[in-house]
C-alpha cells in the first residue's frame, strides 16, 4: 500500500514521492507524485484486476508513446509494479476536471467550442490508432482555464478498446455509454465498447461544451429505460438549462441529432465533427442588445436569444441617393450611385445572417481605413460595419443602420 510521502520507483528506474491523493475510481486510486523532474500523476489499479491482463493493457499504451503524438495525451509513460500492485505514471495535467468545469464554466462560448474542437481531435488521434476510449464522461478530462485559450487534456484511458489487447473491464459512465451499451447491461450480455460507442459519448460531452447541459431528451430515455432497475443514479436534474439549440448553426444540430441515434452507423466520425466545429468557429457573433452568443447561418435574421432583429443596413450617398441592403444577391448598378452609366456594376450584396457584405465589380471602390483611401480587391467579400465610408468613382457614400 501507498501513503503520502512514499517513494515509488517505476520499471525503468524512475524515483517520486507522493505528494496528495487525487481520488479512487472503478479501476484504482490516483496520486500526485514529485519526481526530479517535476510533477506526474500515478495510477494504481485495484488488487481484484488481473495483474497480468493490466500489465499487457498498459504495455500496449506505453508503446504507442501516445503522449509524443500529442501534448494533450497525459497518458501512460512508464509502468509502476510493487509486488501485488500495478500502475503507472503520466505527465500530470494542472486544471480542473470537465465535469467541475461545466458547474461553473469560465470560458467563453468560442472558448467551450475550442475545448469541443481538441475532444474531437484527441478522438480522431486515438480511432486512426485503432483504438477506442471506452469511458467517455467529462470526469476523465482536465480544463487547464488559467491559459489566454483554454486547453483540455485527456488524463484517462484506463477502460480502452484494441484489438490488439486484452478486453476492458468497464462499460463506462451510465451517462454517457451508448445505447447498445446499456441494452447489453440490462440483458447481462456481455459486450465491451468501440469505437462507435465514443461516437455517441463524444456527442454528448459536446452538447454539453456548446449548450451547458445534458440533454433532457437523453435524460428522459434513461430514466424510462432504468425504472426499477437503479435507484441511486444521478440523472443531472439539477444542472443549469444552458443555451438553448437555435444558438448553433443547422450543420453543428445535425451532427448532434446523429451522434446521440441508437444507431450505430448514423454517428458522425471526428473528422466531419472537427470540419463543422472548425467552421462554426468562425462564425461565433455576439448580440449587439443583450450579449448571447450564436452561430451565425443564411437562416438567422434574429439574436436567438432575445430576438431583437438584426439592423438593416443602408448606403447613404452624397448626391442624397439612398441604397437598401438587405437583399442578397443584389447588384449595385451605375443607375443606383448616379455615376453615369446606368449599367455598370460596382458590387454585388450579400447577406449571410447577421451579416452583410459587398463584392465589388470590375470598377473600383475604395474604402475609408485608418490609413486613407484603400481599394477593395476584385470579388473579394468585404463585410459592411455600421459608419463605414466607400467611394464609388466620384461619389462618396456611408454605411447606416436603417431606424
Amino acid at each position: 500500500m501507498v501513503s503520502i510521502g512514499c517513494k515509488v520507483k517505476t520499471t525503468t528506474g524512475k524515483i517520486g514521492h507522493i505528494t496528495e491523493f487525487l481520488g479512487r475510481g472503478g479501476e484504482g486510486s490516483a496520486y500526485k507524485i514529485k519526481t526530479s523532474t517535476g510533477y506526474e500523476a500515478l495510477k494504481i489499479f485495484h488488487r481484484s484486476f488481473d495483474k497480468k491482463q493490466t500489465e499487457k493493457r498498459l504495455k500496449y499504451l506505453v508503446d504507442n508513446n501516445l503522449h509524443l503524438l500529442s501534448s494533450i495525451f497525459k497518458t501512460p509513460e512508464e509502468i509502476y509494479t510493487n509486488r501485488d500492485e500495478i500502475g503507472y505514471t503520466a505527465s500530470f495535467a494542472f486544471g480542473l476536471s470537465l465535469d467541475k468545469y461545466l458547474e461553473k464554466p469560465t470560458g467563453t462560448f468560442a472558448d467551450n467550442l475550442v475545448l469541443a474542437i481538441t475532444l474531437v481531435y484527441g478522438l480522431m488521434l486515438l480511432h486512426e490508432c485503432g483504438i477506442a476510449h471506452g469511458d467517455l464522461h467529462p470526469g476523465n478530462f482536465i480544463v487547464d482555464e488559467f491559459r489566454k485559450v483554454h486547453r483540455l487534456y485527456f488524463i484517462d484511458l484506463d477502460n480502452f478498446h484494441s484489438s490488439n489487447t486484452p478486453k476492458p473491464r468497464m462499460l463506462g459512465n451510465l451517462l454517457y455509454i451508448a445505447p447498445e451499451l446499456r441494452l447489453a447491461q440490462r440483458a447481462n450480455v456481455r459486450i465491451y465498447p468501440n469505437i462507435l460507442c465514443d461516437l455517441y459519448s463524444a456527442g454528448l460531452i459536446i452538447h454539453e461544451l456548446l449548450l451547458m447541459h445534458y440533454p433532457e431528451n437523453i435524460t428522459r430515455k434513461l430514466k424510462e429505460e432504468y425504472v426499477g432497475f437503479v435507484d441511486d443514479i444521478d440523472f443531472g436534474d439539477s444542472q443549469q438549462k444552458g443555451l438553448q439549440e437555435n444558438i448553433l448553426n443547422p450543420e453543428l444540430r445535425r451532427l448532434i441529432h446523429r451522434a446521440l441515434s441508437d444507431k450505430p452507423s448514423e454517428r458522425p466520425f471526428m473528422h466531419e465533427w472537427l470540419s463543422v466545429l472548425l467552421d462554426a468557429l468562425e462564425k461565433i457573433y455576439q448580440c449587439d442588445y443583450c450579449g448571447m452568443p450564436f452561430v451565425n447561418d443564411s437562416s438567422k435574421w434574429r439574436c436567438t436569444s432575445c430576438s431583437r432583429e438584426f439592423p438593416v443596413l443602408k448606403l447613404i450617398l452624397n448626391n442624397g441617393r439612398e441604397i437598401r441592403l438587405d437583399k442578397n444577391g443584389m447588384s449595385i448598378l451605375g443607375k443606383h450611385i448616379g455615376t453615369g452609366r446606368d449599367n455598370s456594376e460596382w458590387g454585388t450584396v450579400q447577406k449571410f445572417g447577421c451579416e452583410v457584405s459587398l463584392i465589388p465589380g470590375h470598377n473600383s471602390v475604395y474604402y475609408w481605413g485608418k490609413d486613407g483611401w484603400i481599394r477593395l480587391k476584385e470579388h473579394e467579400s468585404f463585410l459592411l460595419k455600421n459608419g463605414g465610408r466607400f467611394l464609388f468613382g466620384n461619389v462618396e457614400g456611408k454605411v447606416v443602420e436603417w431606424e
